[in-house]
């Protein structure tokens, strides 16, 4: 009997693919600053963003995808079992073998991607290359009838929160310390692949951010 992803799963990918978008406006601020400039465009300062926003904020939604792609925070993802034995390109899989998805080649497989290694949301906008590339949203969730079924509202509530808060708050290095380079970035290894000591402050980008931010405050 093949396992299945549960929704516990997917909202463990959505937290890490949140943290994965903050940590990326973090180490590339022109990143965040563009986000930010998009999503302004839409709001006009006046109102926080709303699900339905989301197919006016193509390059928001670019970054969104190359978060999930570079540097993925899940490396392996739920193992699945072959309830028959099969052939693929030649070779035998015995019924019963577990077989785990390696994203950590998928998402930077240089044949697909071209340089995996640099963070360029624009891959996705470009008309020459984004019909012929994956989704990572159609990766990270699994594959196939035994794909996660929370896929459509983990993605809509983790874009909706990283928008959010890439759209109120600089996010800054402690007073002190400066921005790390990205090549030198340490992760943990462990199933959920985050980054070692990621420290920052939040400070809202300007008077509109503060009001909105007041207007949210528990404390009334």
């Amino acid at each position: 009997m093949a396992t299945h992803e549960t929704p516990l799963a997917c909202f463990t990918k959505t937290g890490g693919a949140i943290s994965a978008f903050l940590f990326d406006m973090f180490l590339f601020p022109e990143v965040a600053d563009r986000v930010f400039h998009e999503i302004r465009q839409v709001t006009q300062g006046q109102r926080l963003l709303q699900i339905t926003d989301r197919s006016s904020l193509p390059y928001t939604e670019a970054v969104w995808k190359e978060a999930i792609r570079w540097n993925p925070f899940f490396t392996l993802s739920v193992p699945h079992v072959n309830s028959q034995e099969e052939v693929l390109r030649g070779f035998r899989i015995p019924k019963g073998s577990v077989i785990g998805q390696n994203m950590g080649f998928i998402f930077t497989d240089p044949k697909v991607w071209g340089d995996p290694e640099v963070f360029r949301p624009e891959r996705f906008l470009s008309e020459r290359t984004s019909d012929s590339l994956p989704n990572p949203l159609n990766i990270v969730f699994g594959f196939g009838s035994r794909i996660c079924p929370g896929m459509y509202l983990a993605d809509r509530a983790g874009f909706h929160v990283a928008a959010t808060t890439a759209s109120l708050f600089h996010i800054l290095p402690l007073e002190g310390n400066q921005r790390p380079d990205p090549a030198t970035v340490k992760y943990a290894d462990m199933p959920l692949r985050v980054p070692i000591d990621f420290t920052a402050r939040f400070i809202a980008r300007d008077h509109h951010a503060e009001h909105l931010l007041r207007t949210l405050s528990l404390d009334k």
